[in-house]
């Protein structure tokens, strides 16, 4: 979706305001879902965390029913062998940056001073530990 969203960009961006261009809202609304259900790396540092938290321990529950089952662990749920702040510095390097860097140029640099500076200074943070 990142790549094609990318492409898209190249071309001159997206029309979504024709209602026959079906494609392409298709393809806009479905970036934007992407980026809704990572947005909480761009909140406020105690709303990110707090997400991150329940993610993960999702992500545990996962793998203590995998690990009950006989089953390997899924990637990141096994709680016995992960680091959170390891992970989220990967999170936001190859998913969450892109997609927020890819929809700010989308949207002409309009989220850039609340969003992004957020989304950075959530970042720095897991780059300290």
């Amino acid at each position: 979706t990142l790549t094609r969203f990318r492409q898209e960009l190249l071309r001159g961006g997206f029309d979504a305001s024709h209602q026959h261009n079906f494609a392409q809202r298709k393809e806009l609304a479905t970036f934007a879902l992407k980026c809704s259900d990572v947005a909480h790396s761009t909140k406020h540092f105690d709303l990110h965390v707090n997400w991150t938290l329940r993610i993960n321990a999702e992500f545990f529950h996962q793998g203590d029913t995998e690990r009950d089952k006989g089953m390997a662990c899924s990637p990141f749920c096994d709680r016995t062998n992960i680091n959170v702040a390891e992970s989220q510095r990967g999170f936001y390097s190859f998913i969450v940056c892109p997609l927020f860097q890819a929809m700010d140029e989308h949207l002409g640099g309009r989220i850039q001073h609340e969003v992004l500076r957020q989304m950075d200074r959530n970042m720095q943070f897991w780059k300290r530990y």
